[in-house]
């Protein structure tokens, strides 16, 4: 997700009801301002209090997977998480437990999938891709990623979804579109974006 040049890509809002939140942590004049508007309305996400959204905060793994859930309408989950550190009861649990019975998300070596743990951009779009698959959309990409400077960096498992989250204009690059930054942690307004 492009925050250095908010102006490269004009997104048509499609969610018009009125926003009557008030975070006072994200000003109208900022270029997340419509995007947070969007995805308040829709309910795919929330504040972190009343009052804060936390936009620049790194959005956890746990919170992507719920704001997945959410957009999948938040369907019926049965059964418990494969994740040892995912217990039931948790804001996160039942999101967790559907999107790897989907096969959206996948955890680590070690059996846990780290839902505090912070998303990088790259595991973000792996799961956004995955998400678009099961949806039935084309997930096929021809980007070659050489075009951004540190496309060395990208880890083999996530080189097809990064392309395809480039070909798509979800991730549009930081640094004026030179950089990919595949390791750095995806923030809240980049989700929502």
């Amino acid at each position: 997700v492009n925050t250095q040049d908010s102006n490269a890509t004009t997104v048509k809002y499609r969610y018009k009801e009125k926003y009557n939140k008030n975070f006072v942590d994200v000003d109208t004049s900022s270029w997340y301002y419509e995007t947070i508007k969007e995805a308040y309305n829709l309910k795919l996400m929330t504040g972190t209090d009343s009052t804060h959204f936390s936009p620049d905060k790194p959005m956890s793994r746990g919170m992507v997977a719920t704001v997945l859930y959410r957009m999948a309408g938040a369907p019926n989950v049965t059964g418990k998480s494969k994740f040892s550190d995912v217990k039931d009861g948790l804001w996160y649990s039942k999101a967790i437990t559907w999107a790897a019975n989907q096969g959206i998300i996948s955890g680590y070596q070690n059996g846990k999938f780290g839902p505090d743990d912070n998303v990088t951009r790259e595991q973000m779009a792996v799961m956004l891709r995955n998400y678009a698959m099961k949806k039935g959309l084309n997930t096929k990409t021809t980007n070659n990623l050489t075009k951004f400077k540190d496309y060395k960096n990208v880890t083999n498992y996530a080189k097809s979804a990064m392309g395809w989250a480039v070909d798509k204009g979800i991730i549009l690059g930081a640094n004026n579109g030179t950089r990919l930054n595949p390791t750095s942690n995806a923030t809240r307004a980049e989700c929502a974006k």
